[in-house]
């Protein structure tokens, strides 16, 4: 091979081959896309703004060239960050997750990217979670629930950004409100459990000192047997963590009680199948022996026998009902005070 040659072997080397990824410039992928740095710029910035086919193009360019864009520098440029924080409050529970995708699909094909915070099981870890998160300058910012100190309170009105709370729904939201009324929730699990005939019925949550929204389902629960002359004859508020194993060593300590409940209430899906398939381990007949009962609507408590009677929201619609109404809020389409109550459904099925 002559000199020459390998020359021109070098020159036309793709410029996917280039080494240190965070060297290539937005140039480059320009020149890859065969379009112009403002097109590209936009392209990743506003993907609505440009064709799909020159999206492709671009798309194909950066991911082959290892380009990574300076978020932080466009966005000063921009004044925009493109940036929505989400801060959730017990992500390891799976009813939860539907709502993040929710939300995500609304907001990444607008070119927003999505930093999510899991590691907030208090309103304390919340507030420094906010601190950190602030500092990136996010366009908005969507928190679960409704519990939260002040010091968070006064750091979000500081920052001047829209907030939408979600999952739960209060009177007085630090902007915007999306979510459900659990006290109802529960209201309607007591009515429920006592028109089918239970009379001694009691509650299970796990980590109630933190799970403030099982402890208002608890609330309701209260209220919705005090209708009918009830009240539940054993509550447990328990330390321990929501998982099948903690809702089987439940239903264990209920079976070993004298006066053992006909009907039990749990504070979530989880703990309840861990309970039904122990209850099935045992031989115990559900519900002619204990009816049993969750929250959350997992697709799993159809699928199951007997299905598990619980409670159903619209999880995934939350998510993508928080997500634009924050975008009306970033884009000034709405007022604050926005309140959006997605509902419930109880769903009476084979465990009571």
């Amino acid at each position: 091979m002559s000199p020459s040659d390998g020359a021109r072997t070098q020159r036309s080397r793709p410029k996917a081959r280039r080494a240190g990824g965070g060297h290539v410039t937005l140039r480059d992928v320009a020149a890859q896309a065969g379009v112009t740095s403002m097109t590209v710029s936009r392209a990743l910035r506003e993907p609505d703004a440009v064709s799909s086919r020159v999206r492709e193009k671009v798309a194909t360019a950066v991911r082959d060239l290892g380009y990574l864009p300076n978020r932080f520098a466009g966005g000063l440029a921009a004044r925009r960050s493109r940036l929505v924080t989400v801060i959730v409050s017990g992500i390891s529970a799976s009813v939860y997750a539907d709502a993040l995708r929710g939300a995500d699909e609304v907001l990444r094909p607008l070119g927003y990217e999505v930093l999510i915070s899991q590691l907030t099981e208090t309103p304390e870890q919340e507030e420094r979670a906010v601190a950190a998160l602030l500092g990136w300058q996010p366009e908005g910012v969507i928190l679960s629930g409704i519990e939260r100190t002040d010091a968070t309170r006064r750091m979000l009105h500081a920052a001047g950004v829209p907030v939408v709370e979600a999952l739960e729904l209060t009177d007085t939201p630090i902007d915007s409100n999306v979510g459900l009324d659990h006290r109802s929730a529960g209201i309607a699990m007591g009515r429920h459990l006592a028109d089918r005939g239970y009379r001694r019925i009691a509650f299970y949550g796990a980590r109630l000192d933190s799970d403030f929204r099982a402890f208002r389902r608890l609330e309701g629960l209260r209220a919705g047997l005090a209708e009918c002359g009830l009240v539940p004859v054993r509550v447990v508020c328990s330390e321990a963590p929501s998982t099948p194993e903690t809702g089987a060593r439940f239903l264990r300590e209920l079976l070993d009680d004298a006066a053992a409940p006909d009907a039990v209430f749990l504070s979530n899906d989880t703990i309840a199948m861990g309970a039904l398939f122990e209850a099935q381990r045992l031989g115990v007949a559900v519900p002619e022996r204990i009816a049993i009962a969750g929250f959350g609507g997992s697709d799993i408590t159809a699928a199951i026998n007997p299905p598990l009677t619980t409670i159903r929201f619209a999880r995934r619609e939350m998510g993508r009902r928080a997500a634009l109404t924050l975008l009306d809020r970033i884009e000034r389409r709405a007022p604050p005070g926005q309140r959006v109550d997605v509902g419930f459904e109880l769903l009476a099925r084979g465990t009571t």
